[in-house]
């Protein structure tokens, strides 16, 4: 389900007694949860018709028997449960055995992040919760997240920008956000936001890491790679930001390869490719490192690594030094 399924359904139909609401984008999430506040509470009744709860805080049991308690004073209550990720076997089958069978004067809306682990639990509480599941997005879908929100804020921004902020702070977009409610702030009023803001402005945090981790599986340095691997796994960078970066540099490569074979010239070929600096200036001697066949090796493994990501239980960090290796064969 996309975010704006998502948001249709909350608004448009009748709110369903349990939902699932997870996954690696919170932004989506807590905008999903927004939506199902306004319908549901009022400022008059809030004290009564809202309860949150914190799975390492509270007992399963009691988040149920909340949930179970009626009130007159509203016809319906929301009951958020959150952190479901942190819930053990007991309380998953307590909140499980709560879907099956729940209070009609009360929504619950369960909410996490990746539920590693939990796919045997998610498959069954299906059939009773409304499962709204997002991803995390892709930089060229947070580009885009950008330009819309920059022109709902009555700002312009050139996609070059919207690419560099995505460069400099990641594609979460609750960060995202707030860099573009500084760069706001910096122009004072509306106007057209280039690069020079971007680069002035913005954080540069870990996507460095990210971008070192790319260059190195360019430059064919499988040992390097796998450092900068690890330090951004355990620097919490998600596993699928990680495989969406280093997919576009193998892009970069091919393109970059095909423009070399058919005689463009080594310094137009970075400029047609939308890249700037020290980036345009690599990409075509890292190109003539890998061969045809490698490169669409490459994707092939990047197809297999998504996959895995998205549908197994296969830890993310073995799925992604497994294609590390893989895009650099020993020699």
């Amino acid at each position: 389900m996309t975010y704006q399924e998502a948001t249709q359904h909350l608004l448009r139909e009748k709110l369903q007694l349990v939902y699932l609401i997870y996954g690696g984008e919170p932004y989506f999430s807590e905008k999903c949860l927004e939506i199902i506040k306004r319908r549901l509470l009022k400022p008059e009744t809030i004290d009564f018709s809202f309860d949150q709860f914190f799975v390492d805080e509270t007992a399963a049991a009691e988040i149920v028997g909340a949930a179970q308690t009626a009130t007159l004073l509203v016809p319906q209550r929301l009951v958020v449960v959150r952190r479901v990720q942190q819930l053990k076997q007991k309380g998953l089958k307590q909140i499980l055995a709560y879907a099956a069978s729940p209070s009609p004067t009360a929504v619950m809306a369960l909410m996490g992040d990746k539920l590693e682990g939990k796919s045997a639990w998610i498959k069954e509480i299906r059939k009773y919760a409304k499962e709204i599941r997002f991803y995390p997005l892709y930089p060229n879908q947070a580009a885009a997240w950008i330009r819309t929100k920059v022109q709902q804020a009555g700002y312009q921004i050139a996609y070059e920008a919207a690419q560099a902020l995505v460069e400099n702070s990641g594609t979460a977009l609750f960060q995202l956000e707030q860099e573009l409610y500084k760069i706001f702030s910096y122009l004072g009023r509306p106007g057209r936001i280039t690069t020079r803001e971007v680069d002035l402005l913005t954080s540069h945090g870990k996507e460095h890491t990210v971008f070192e981790l790319v260059d190195a599986i360019g430059e064919k340095n499988a040992k390097l790679a796998l450092q900068k691997l690890f330090a951004l796994l355990s620097a919490g960078e998600h596993p699928l930001f990680i495989l969406a970066l280093i997919a576009r540099q193998f892009r970069l490569l091919y393109q970059a390869r095909e423009l070399y074979t058919q005689g463009c010239p080594g310094a137009d070929i970075g400029k047609r490719l939308g890249l700037r600096g020290k980036s345009s200036q690599k990409i075509v001697s890292q190109a003539k490192k890998f061969s045809e066949t490698e490169i669409k090796s490459a994707f092939q493994t990047l197809y297999k690594a998504d996959l895995q990501l998205k549908t197994t239980a296969v830890p993310p960090r073995q799925v992604l030094v497994s294609s590390v290796i893989g895009f650099i064969p020993p020699a």
